[in-house]
């Protein structure tokens, strides 16, 4: 994420993203933390949300899609979200990453069109964005009883399919 300090003031409502102890499940949980921002430097942004100051690259634009890094980024380091449908963007991007890893591929429980869709599902030039909330893979209708040929055909074509 790229931010423009120009678009940034004191006193703007941010989201902290971040890990916190639940004592119910005694277990570390993702959470969601409105906060105000208390200084904006050159390199640093600084927010107070009830635990010490804490300080966000500013520059950090590479590192996260939807925030920017904490400076002190420890094993729990959060990220600042400049909205909260970021900051759930966001949790929800760690969420499938984590289920995606612990996906078994072998060739026992894949078919080959099971994976030439997760394939079609990672090349992004066939995505829609276009609905925000929704992610769209411009699938044919009868893409289940495609033939393997045609499947890889659809696949190699752009997205075209007669």
């Amino acid at each position: 994420m790229v931010v423009n300090r120009s678009n940034l003031h004191v006193g703007q409502t941010v989201f902290f993203v971040h890990k916190e102890y639940n004592s119910l499940t005694k277990m570390k949980e993702d959470s969601i933390v409105e906060c105000k921002i208390t200084k904006i430097g050159r390199v640093y942004i600084t927010i107070n949300n009830g635990y010490p100051n804490r300080q966000f690259f500013i520059k950090s634009g590479n590192d996260y899609e939807f925030g920017i890094q904490e400076k002190e980024n420890a094993i729990d380091g959060g990220i600042l979200c400049f909205t909260r449908e970021d900051a759930e963007k966001h949790l929800l991007k760690k969420k499938m990453m984590l289920e995606l890893r612990n996906i078994n591929y072998s060739e026992k429980t894949n078919s080959l069109n099971q994976l030439l869709l997760m394939k079609l599902a990672y090349e992004v030039g066939k995505l829609d964005f276009t609905d925000d909330t929704m992610l769209k893979i411009p699938l044919p209708v009868n893409y289940k009883e495609m033939s393997e040929e045609t499947l890889k055909s659809f696949l190699e074509s752009d997205g075209e399919y007669e």
